[in-house]
């Protein structure tokens, strides 16, 4: 493999990997978002869960 080709399989395995670092992200969002609206719960709470799970998902994703 060429120096180029090598280059260009490391962009895209990074391309990929933060692809799916953000597509856990937005599911885990989308879920703990739909939970809410079917629980009605209070915008407050609702944000303190939301702060709760971001950082769960960023320890997961570390």
């Amino acid at each position: 493999m060429t120096d180029r080709s090598i280059d260009a399989d490391k962009r895209a395995a990074q391309a990929e990997i933060q692809d799916r670092i953000t597509g856990k992200r937005n599911a885990a969002l989308c879920a703990a978002t739909l939970d809410w609206i079917d629980r009605s719960e209070p915008v407050v709470e609702t944000e303190a869960r939301l702060a709760r799970l971001a950082r769960q998902v960023r320890r997961d994703l570390a």
